[in-house]
C-alpha cells in the first residue's frame, strides 16, 4: 500500500518521477550521498556541528553506524569493545589509555562461540576484546602490537580534542540522564569545549526522542526504542547484532 501510494504521488509529478528513476541506476556510493544531502536538506534545523566524532559504547553498534553512515573517521581504542562503565572511559582518557588491557585474562569457554578471536578480557574494568586477537596467533606475542596500536590512536584522537570546537559523542547505554550528564560535565572538565551525547536507548515499549541541555555548551539528544533487528521473512544468517538499522539509519 505504501508503495503504491509512494508511486501515485511520483506520477503525479513527472520531473520528480524522472529523478526517482535516475535515481535506481546511481551506483550504491552515490544513492549514500544523495541520501545524506536530502535528509540534512529536509531537517537542517537538526544538523549538529560536529570536529570530531567518537563513540563511547557500551557495546559495537555506535562504532557500527559511525562506520556506516561516514561519520568514523579514524579508530578509537574503545569502538569494538563490550561492556564498559562511563568511569572506564573517563579514567582511559585522564591517563592516555596507559592501563588499557594491562590486567588482562582470556575467557577459554566464552571463547568456543567466537569465531578465530579470542575473548578477552581487562581485569580492572571488565571491559572485553572479542574481535583483536586470533586464536592461532600467541596472546602473549600479540598484546605489545594491540597495546602500542590503542596508545597511538588515543595519542590522535587526543591531539583531534584538543584542537576542536565540536565535539559529539555515540552511545548506546542504559545509564539515566543524570549519569549520563555527570559523565558529560567530567569529560568536559578534560576537553573544554562545547559537546552534543547523542544517546540510543533500548525500551521494548517507549519510542521517543527527547533533549536535554545540560548547559550553553552541553547537550543530550537520547533517541529511545525498541533496538531489535527487524528480521526479513526467509532472512538468514541475519547481522542481528546491528540491532534495529531502520531507527539507527533515521536519526
Amino acid at each position: 500500500m505504501i508503495k503504491q501510494i509512494i508511486k501515485n504521488y511520483l506520477l503525479a509529478y513527472p520531473r520528480l518521477f524522472k529523478f526517482a528513476k535516475f535515481l535506481r541506476w546511481l551506483p550504491s556510493d552515490a544513492k549514500f550521498f544523495v541520501s545524506v544531502w536530502s535528509h540534512r536538506i529536509l531537517h537542517f534545523r537538526e544538523i549538529i556541528k560536529a570536529d570530531i566524532v567518537l563513540s563511547i559504547g557500551n557495546h559495537c553498534q555506535a562504532a557500527y553506524y559511525m562506520d556506516y553512515y561516514k561519520l568514523r573517521k579514524f579508530s578509537s581504542p574503545i569502538d569494538w569493545m563490550k561492556y564498559y562503565s562511563l568511569d572506564c572511559v573517563l579514567e582511559a582518557y585522564k591517563n592516555g589509555f596507559k592501563n588499557f588491557f594491562v590486567n588482562h585474562y582470556e575467557d577459554e569457554i566464552k571463547a568456543l562461540d567466537n569465531g578465530n578471536c579470542r575473548f578477552v578480557i581487562d581485569k580492572d574494568t571488565g571491559m572485553i576484546a572479542r574481535h583483536h586477537f586470533f586464536k592461532n596467533s600467541s596472546l602473549d606475542l600479540d598484546f605489545p602490537k594491540f597495546y602500542n596500536k590503542q596508545i597511538e590512536r588515543f595519542q590522535r584522537i587526543d591531539r583531534f580534542l584538543k584542537q576542536a570546537k565540536n565535539i559529539v559523542l555515540v552511545s548506546c547505554r542504559q545509564e539515566n540522564i543524570e549519569e549520563l550528564s555527570d559523565f558529560l560535565q567530567k569529560f568536559q572538565k578534560q576537553y573544554n569545549k562545547k559537546i552534543t551525547l547523542l544517546n540510543f536507548r533500548e525500551s521494548k515499549n517507549i519510542d521517543y526522542k527527547k533533549h536535554f541541555r545540560i548547559s550553553p555548551s552541553l547537550d543530550i539528544l537520547e533517541y529511545c526504542f525498541d533496538n531489535v533487528y527487524p528480521l526479513k521473512k526467509n532472512e538468514k544468517n541475519a547481522p542481528i547484532w546491528i540491532g534495529n538499522y531502520k531507527k539507527w539509519g533515521g536519526v
